[in-house]
């Protein structure tokens, strides 16, 4: 069938006048989308082809960023092995999955020995100045802890420091039935410490 001209001529006006307001919805579209916007499916698909590296420093973008990072982060991923320099501040990761070596300058680890590891972090102490702090290799994240003198058999910490329920403990043998375990948290003023007593003989095994 054959439209009359008038009617073509009305038809392509109309098309000429719309496609500028579908343009104007899409650009502002656009403008108003970005990475925060994924969804969480999407975003874990993502990150979940990251190398362990990659993993930690996306898990610092934000709080939605890091729980998606963690879940999906590979747990049975082995552990990188650190070295520690004879001299200077570089320190060596080694990748044992791509047999790759890692050259990190980290001058903040001066004078400090490591006590514990886990989910990417670094739990050391300083002996000159009784500091124990946390330390991120990848995003040189540092977190202070209240000052303690390390008299300790074992130390460990619960989970990653950025969470709400981490907790850091310590303990000590004071004598052959007497315990001693301390407790902290960061941005606690103070370490907390209770002695228990057992009825047996404590043997450590460390």
């Amino acid at each position: 069938w054959n439209l009359p001209s008038f009617a073509l001529y009305r038809l392509s006006e109309t098309v000429r006048e719309t496609k500028p307001v579908a343009l104007e919805i899409m650009q502002e579209t656009e403008e108003l989308q970005s990475w925060s916007d994924l969804p969480a499916e999407l975003l874990g698909l993502v990150l979940s082809r990251l190398t362990l590296k990659e993993n930690i420093r996306v898990s610092a973008v934000c709080q939605r960023w890091h729980s998606i990072a963690v879940s999906v982060c590979v747990v049975n991923q082995p552990p990188w092995i650190m070295y520690f320099p004879k001299r200077g501040d570089f320190h060596e990761f080694y990748d044992p999955l791509s047999r790759k070596t890692h050259s990190v300058e980290l001058p903040e680890l001066c004078g400090s020995r490591v006590c514990y590891t886990k989910d990417g972090w670094l739990l050391l102490y300083r002996p000159r100045t009784h500091r124990l702090f946390f330390f991120n290799p990848f995003t040189h994240e540092l977190i202070k802890l209240p000052k303690f003198e390390m008299t300790y058999q074992m130390v460990a910490f619960s989970c990653a420091p950025t969470f709400p329920t981490c907790v850091i403990f310590t303990v000590k043998h004071v004598s052959p039935t007497v315990v001693a375990i301390s407790t902290c948290h960061p941005g606690a003023l103070q370490w907390t410490t209770s002695n228990y007593q057992n009825r047996l003989p404590f043997v450590s095994s460390i």
